[in-house]
């Protein structure tokens, strides 16, 4: 019953204009929820989809009617903040979100536990660019995910420097076992009590040709 990734769409372009009109501030913020892979594998998919209407209506009961929510696929779900004053009022309405997870929802007969990450980016702020406001929200996921899940982190400038590197590097692995990068170390392991050597923990070493030794 939420708006798809096409109206979506519609709607950043409408706040990112209104925005630019009233000289305010708009926040994208992507709303991924954690783990609900397993709520499929475990529950089945016909639990996974009751939870997805669960999850719709927890955010409309939560989130301003100025405001929209959207479904963009999966288990993924955006808000288009129009209008809004600065940052901290898209943080306010950030955690209001995560609020909306804490209890358990009654799907048939099963109780299921549920959290979300929020990864937030500000127009103009960050970017002027649509597309690079949906690229910097979805860093900012990245990195509210990595920090732990069940929490909400806004762009910087450090995560896209950080999601380029992990592109680079990533492509250098590729390259790495037929130009013969990895080396083997040896770590000893040794008994407290004898003071003696008993085992050796072997340790890959990627040898980087710019970066040096890559852990």
């Amino acid at each position: 019953g939420l708006p798809n990734r096409h109206m979506f769409h519609a709607r950043l372009e409408q706040g990112a204009a209104q925005a630019d009109a009233k000289r305010s501030k708009m926040a994208l913020l992507l709303i991924d929820l954690d783990r609900f892979k397993e709520v499929n594998d475990t529950l089945g998919h016909s639990i996974g989809d009751l939870l997805l209407a669960e999850v719709s209506n927890r955010l409309r009961a939560h989130v301003p009617p100025e405001h929209t929510i959207a479904r963009i696929g999966g288990d993924e779900f955006a808000l288009v903040l129009a209008d809004i004053a600065d940052c901290d009022a898209a943080g306010a309405i950030a955690r209001s979100v995560l609020g909306c997870f804490e209890a358990p929802a009654t799907i048939g007969y099963e109780l299921v536990f549920m959290s979300a990450s929020i990864g937030i980016s500000i127009y103009p702020d960050d970017t002027r660019s649509l597309e690079d406001l949906f690229k910097n929200a979805d860093q900012a996921l990245y990195a509210a995910k990595a920090a732990g899940r069940n929490g909400l982190h806004f762009f910087t400038p450090a995560l896209e420097q950080a999601a380029l590197d992990r592109m680079r590097l990533a492509n250098d692995l590729r390259r790495a076992v037929a130009e013969e990068q990895f080396v083997v170390h040896f770590q000893p392991i040794v008994d407290l009590a004898t003071g003696r050597i008993t085992k050796a923990e072997a340790l890959l070493r990627w040898r980087h040709p710019t970066r040096g030794m890559v852990s």
